[in-house]
């Protein structure tokens, strides 16, 4: 008896989420797009520092793209709930779970708060300070995906109530992150073509 309504459940959740193999490859995709966008901004850094970061930003994207292509990020969840069916403790997941998400969750709002805090102070009118925006909201991005990629992994049941109910927040989130970094590339490229005014000199 327990046994069949544990099974029930994960059949409501593969309805809940909605998984369509269309669906991932659409993701796939749109991953490979974002780190294409941040490789574009990659090739007009001139610090170190600046290529070291959109790098980043681009290999996490294809990371991504590589988990949803090959469903190994599907396939984690599943085997962690099949090892609770194992041991007999699929009804007392959640007993595991709160605390996990309770934990990205914190996670997630500390580097959200310490990149806050890390916030480029001014934005310059030309050149390299008008640059230091667009890297801040790039890594906001990617923060905000590795929650949003925590979220689907740990399968907890509100938090999945949350992100394939009726509003989607999943897609939401997934699309929302990665058009911040799409957009904060473009303007990185922008600001890179900018001419840079030379020290202490002054409009007249």
């Amino acid at each position: 008896m327990r046994c069949h309504r544990s099974c029930s459940k994960i059949a409501e959740r593969g309805k809940m989420t909605g998984a369509h193999p269309f669906l991932g490859l659409v993701a796939c995709f749109f991953y490979i797009g974002v780190s294409f966008a941040a490789l574009s901004a990659w090739r007009l850094s001139e610090r170190p520092d600046d290529r070291l970061r959109w790098g980043l930003v681009a290999a996490f994207f294809v990371m991504l793209a590589i988990l949803r292509g090959s469903g190994l990020e599907a396939a984690a969840t599943s085997a962690m709930r099949d090892a609770f069916m194992q041991d007999g403790l699929y009804e007392q997941r959640r007993d595991v779970q709160r605390p996990l998400a309770a934990l990205a969750v914190v996670l997630i709002s500390g580097a959200l708060a310490l990149f806050y805090f890390k916030r480029p102070r001014s934005q310059g009118k030309r050149g390299v300070g008008r640059r230091e925006w667009p890297r801040f909201w790039a890594m906001v991005g990617v923060i905000l995906m590795c929650g949003v990629v925590l979220m689907r992994l740990i399968s907890f049941h509100e938090l999945d109530r949350y992100l394939y109910g009726p509003v989607r927040a999943n897609w939401i989130l997934d699309v929302g992150s990665s058009a911040i970094v799409v957009l904060a590339a473009f303007r990185f490229r922008q600001a890179s073509r900018e001419p840079v005014s030379p020290p202490g000199r002054q409009k007249r």
